[in-house]
């Protein structure tokens, strides 16, 4: 899977969890907001693919995604090729790069 693939999985897994995402631009990173009852995620629109995929790892722990409904190339990126048996936290993602 090539970067763009990748963000675009964890932004369909954000829709899936009723999370809306908004892109602004700005000086600020991105993450996740809770406003009157309603999850967003907010990224920097000028912010590199990369940077946007760290930005939603980062904040992955907060989401409680139910592991059954990450697609299998995602859980190999966000959980590492080991999975969930290298660290035995299915909760603390590891954020590969590159």
């Amino acid at each position: 899977m090539d970067h763009e693939e990748i963000l675009s999985g964890l932004i369909d897994l954000l829709d899936k969890l009723s999370i809306q995402v908004r892109y602004n631009r700005g000086n600020f990173r991105g993450g996740l907001v809770r406003y009157k009852d309603q999850d967003y995620f907010y990224i920097n629109r000028k912010a590199d693919t990369e940077t946007k995929i760290s930005t939603i790892l980062a904040d992955f722990p907060l989401l409680k995604v139910p592991p059954e409904i990450i697609p299998s190339e995602l859980k190999d990126y966000i959980f590492g090729k080991e999975g969930e048996e290298a660290n035995n936290d299915p909760d603390a993602p590891f954020i590969q790069t590159g």
